[in-house]
């Protein structure tokens, strides 16, 4: 996926597992699932720098919504972040530095550390 920081719009397509060219954070106004005029901007995240990366699962490959009472809208499924660290740039992720984030059907989140592979 890419992220376009420097548009006035800022644009990012989101049908890949990996979120490391950056994301948005944004009120879906119209419900239409992307960012678009009427929407309002909370957040825009940089991409991550060459040595880490993010992969996620089928259930937050382009997305993770909200719902108004703080759950997740992903039919009761976790939506899971694999944050990848390549400490050493020797080009294999270092587990040690490496984090898991779920997001639970209800909404909150859980960090786990030490990944043993870069899979969400």
């Amino acid at each position: 996926s890419t992220l376009d920081t420097a548009a006035a719009t800022p644009t990012c397509d989101g049908n890949a597992k990996d979120w490391s060219t950056g994301w948005l954070v944004f009120v879906d106004n119209d419900n239409s699932g992307t960012y678009n005029a009427g929407d309002k901007l909370l957040k825009l995240g940089n991409p991550a720098n060459n040595r880490i990366h993010v992969m996620t699962n089928d259930k937050a490959k382009t997305k993770i919504a909200y719902r108004t009472d703080g759950s997740l809208d992903t039919n009761y499924a976790t939506a899971v972040y694999a944050i990848c660290d390549d400490r050493d740039g020797d080009g294999k992720d270092d587990p040690a530095y490496g984090q898991k984030l779920s997001v639970g059907a209800m909404g909150r989140p859980e960090i786990t550390k030490d990944l043993t592979t870069c899979t969400p």
